[in-house]
């Protein structure tokens, strides 16, 4: 990558995103001092999906992107263009990218299709409520300005001993082209934020926050649970109307397998996420802390649109500044 001098408006976006950061720090610290939590638990039954349902997911991503690169390669060969993506140009790789969009939207709408159809997922399983979303688009805010700058900070000082690898990055610099970057642009702020935080946040985290919640649960109701349900997917027994059944006096709510917080479903969620962008230099190691802001966003709220925001705005900084990069080259 070539070296090229910092752009003014990337500097003034780093003094903007910094001064907007430690604003939402002070107050959170103040409102902190009379919580004991950044943010309040919000409790919830497990969802009824599991490793069956998680696999037939994996199975339709494979599958999508398999097509797809079946469908490039022969546009490529058609026209006798190479299919060797280094050798790539950048009108070669604007059909990939739009490719890759279609695979992931693909497999958002298959997983989907899963989980409503297989699972009877409500709307609450997969985290969303119309009504909640004034509120979640706050919480996402503040929960970007609150990891946007140890994110950067450590990607920053990686960059320092690790050399960037990314191929589109050295394409636009070498080749600028704004259709390129705009196709970018809309698979970077929109696609890959949707897709990725319901693959790793609700989905996988969330069947990761089922297996913890067993475990955790003792006496009576953790032996009217069935383990393999919860292992392999299904409708588990929440015990809604267990006491009615057979009898008993208990109230609802002792029959009712909840969900706790616990630490490791956050970081095997965000160790996967981190292995899925293997390849990027020392990419991975940031976002593996930028995974786990959102598995503990995620965890409190059980919402995914907090998680969307965050993901999207970070994602859009990275585009500007690349862009900025970009226009300091030429």
């Amino acid at each position: 990558m070539p070296d090229t001098e910092t752009h003014p408006l990337s500097i003034v976006t780093d003094v903007i995103v910094l001064a907007l950061a430690t604003a939402v720090l002070i107050f959170v610290i103040r409102g902190f001092r009379k919580r004991s939590s950044l943010l309040t638990f919000q409790p919830r039954t497990p969802v009824p999906w599991g490793l069956v349902d998680i696999g037939l997911i994996l199975l339709a991503m494979i599958l999508s992107e398999a097509g797809m690169l079946a469908i490039t390669t022969g546009i490529q060969s058609l026209y006798g263009l190479s299919a060797d993506s280094e050798g790539a140009d950048i009108y070669q790789q604007m059909i990939r990218m739009m490719a890759s969009s279609a695979s992931k939207l693909i497999t958002l709408f298959t997983g989907l299709a899963v989980l409503c159809v297989r699972c009877k997922s409500t709307n609450e399983d997969v985290g969303w409520s119309w009504g909640g979303v004034p509120r979640d688009l706050k919480q996402g805010v503040t929960a970007f300005l609150l990891m946007v700058v140890p994110v950067f900070s450590i990607q920053s000082v990686l960059s320092q001993f690790f050399e960037p690898e990314h191929p589109i990055i050295t394409l636009l610099l070498e080749t600028p082209s704004p259709m390129f970057f705009a196709i970018c642009g809309v698979m970077a702020v929109f696609v890959a934020p949707v897709v990725e935080e319901f693959l790793f946040r609700v989905v996988i985290q969330g069947w990761l926050e089922n297996v913890a919640a067993y475990w955790k649960t003792k006496g009576p109701l953790r032996e009217r649970v069935n383990y393999a349900q919860v292992i392999l997917g299904g409708n588990m027994p929440t015990m809604l109307d267990l006491g009615a059944a057979d009898g008993s006096e208990e109230s609802h709510d002792e029959n009712i397998l909840k969900i706790s917080p616990s630490w490791w479903p956050i970081v095997a969620s965000s160790a996967l996420f981190a292995l899925a962008h293997l390849g990027n230099s020392a990419d991975p190691i940031p976002l593996f802390v930028f995974a786990c802001g959102l598995g503990y966003l995620y965890q409190r709220t059980h919402r995914i649109l907090p998680c969307i925001i965050v993901h999207m705005l970070l994602n859009s900084i990275s585009m500007w500044k690349l862009w900025l990069l970009v226009k300091a080259s030429q």
